[in-house]
């Protein structure tokens, strides 16, 4: 060997040396760095996030140069929390030095859709689906963010998809089955719930889920029993309350007054109780028994009182059908003889009024509603007459998507007087559930008198109205939904048209667990409002307590 090789042989071997040494001096450092954040390790490992995150927040401080590397993990910990908006920034800062780092992307997608920006939640799972494209979690997350937007065929597209992969996904299944029942299609989720249960026995998410697709289903005893066993988890312990409040009786009382264009003032007070039953969605009750009180008083007639005493309730006839019924035995007296009307003397009129329904889910975005009714018409003129309108009805109401409801009414009603009178609506609604819950609401409708003439209320020939109306309530800390309702439409009257707008507005306050209090108000100058003049303003209140 050559002395020149030789010496270039031992330059080679010192500059190897020298870059071994370097490097074992870096993986120390590194090492010795990462030692730092053992304690908060050991304190995320126990699930003490809080103390974890203030751990890694105490090590940053001491070190900044470790929050390069190891922020998303402070990120996890923020987010676990219940902190995400303050988790963000963090894995923003791994990501920053580090793009590809999947698991903090992960995290940062996670910690926007718990702050509800959904739609960059969205797009951080599809970076993250590119970058891996078998990432389960990403394509799972991606599913998620579509159903928390409303889309939920989209979601359950993708969820069918993960599933086509991984057909024994637990995790997969339960989102999907939670897809399915925010579709409207409850008896479906449950089924899909009781497959998971086959398979995972006890799984505590499955049996929430179970528990709430039966609620939605009207099937609120059968949730409760299955929550019972696991009534020491969270999420069950929650909806196990709600609906064991939700199943107490309740005493309610109602006031209001409203004024009509025609200077007619009615004044209303009602107390009920109200004994709750397994109806679930369609939020019937079982059983009712109210006595009311109404005063109708106008210049130029005497002041009119009426007493009544209501009972009805509802019952399941079938898995998918409903039928509610409540009469009310109403009396009414005045103080005098009521101007032109055929009364001789003091009035003293009693009959029987009924409200009563039968309500059929043909599917779960299918709802058909067959209807009876009949009451007092309110004017004193129509009142001294003694008229009564008797209705039979059939409506519809189609969901064909999660925010579009389009619904029918056609009506045919029945004067004492041997008038007629037929009402038809269509109606279109678009709602979307946030931070603001809004819906906007176009209507056509129109009704038709066979005998106009001056019956002491209103009958012109024929009457159109063309409208829309539009709402948004929004709640906070789960006790105050303040609500304002909007509505501005074309009517005419027998080929007169005018402009019209009605307003409404309210708050809901839930003061306790068992007592509540909604307070509302609202003026419209439509000829809907009213069964004589040209509009109405009207106040209301209502306080009820769960026992």
């Amino acid at each position: 060997m050559s002395a020149g090789l030789r010496c270039a042989m031992r330059k080679a071997t010192s500059l190897i040396c020298a870059t071994l040494c370097a490097l074992a001096t870096c993986a120390s450092a590194a090492a010795a760095e990462s030692a730092a954040l053992d304690p908060a390790r050991e304190a995320a490992a126990a699930s003490e996030h809080a103390r974890a995150a203030q751990l890694y927040e105490d090590a940053f401080a001491n070190s900044p140069e470790l929050a390069d590397e190891w922020a998303a993990e402070l990120g996890n910990q923020l987010t676990w929390d219940d902190r995400p908006d303050e988790a963000i920034p963090w894995y923003e800062r791994r990501l920053e030095t580090w793009p590809i780092d999947i698991d903090a992307r992960l995290g940062l997608a996670r910690a926007l859709g718990w702050t509800d920006q959904l739609e960059a939640a969205w797009f951080q799972y599809r970076v993250v689906y590119y970058l891996d494209e078998g990432n389960l979690e990403a394509r799972r997350g991606e599913a998620r963010m579509l159903a928390w937007m409303d889309n939920l065929d989209g979601s359950i597209e993708k969820y069918d998809a993960i599933l086509a992969d991984h057909p024994d996904d637990i995790q997969t299944r339960l989102e999907r089955a939670q897809a399915v029942n925010w579709r409207g299609e409850h008896f479906r989720a449950a089924r899909l719930y009781e497959d998971i249960l086959a398979d995972d026995p006890g799984n505590p998410e499955a049996m929430v889920g179970l528990a709430q697709a039966l609620r939605w289903s009207g099937q609120d005893r059968q949730a409760m029993s299955m929550l019972d066993p696991i009534r020491q988890n969270p999420s069950a312990s929650a909806l196990y309350r709600d609906l064991e409040l939700a199943a107490r009786p309740y005493l309610e009382f109602n006031s209001g007054w409203s004024e009509d264009s025609d200077d007619l003032e009615v004044f209303t007070n009602e107390l009920s109780w109200t004994r709750n039953s397994d109806i679930g969605a369609l939020n019937n009750p079982r059983m009712r028994l109210g006595l009311r009180h109404e005063r109708l008083w106008q210049p130029d007639q005497p002041d009119i009182e009426n007493w009544a005493l209501s009972l009805g309730g509802a019952g399941k006839t079938s898995r998918r059908t409903t039928l509610n019924a409540y009469v009310g035995l109403k009396q009414f007296v005045s103080d005098g003889t009521i101007n032109d009307s055929d009364q001789t003397g003091d009035l003293k009129w009693t009959f029987l009024a009924w409200d009563g329904w039968w309500t059929w889910l043909a599917r779960h975005d299918l709802r058909v509603d067959v209807s009876t009714d009949r009451n007092y018409v309110q004017t004193p003129r129509a009142i001294g007459f003694e008229t009564t309108l008797s209705r039979i009805g059939a409506s519809a109401d189609w969901r064909p998507a999660n925010e579009w409801t389009f619904s029918s009414l056609l009506r045919e009603g029945f004067y004492s007087d041997s008038n007629r009178r037929t009402d038809a609506q269509v109606r279109a609604r678009w709602q979307r559930d946030r931070k603001f819950s809004t819906w906007v609401s176009p209507r056509l409708s129109g009704f038709w008198i066979s005998d106009p003439a001056d019956y002491g209320y209103w009958n012109p020939r024929d009457f159109y109205v063309a409208g829309v109306d539009l709402g948004i309530t929004r709640t906070w800390a789960e006790k105050f939904s303040p609500r304002l309702e909007l509505s501005s439409s074309r009517e005419w009257e027998e080929g007169a048209g005018y402009g019209v707008f009605a307003y409404s507005a309210g708050l809901a306050w839930r003061i306790t667990r068992t007592w509540e209090l909604d307070l509302g108000a609202g003026a419209s100058n439509s000829r809907l409002s009213t069964s004589s003049g040209y509009g109405r303003d009207w106040v209301a209140a209502m306080l009820r307590w769960r026992y």
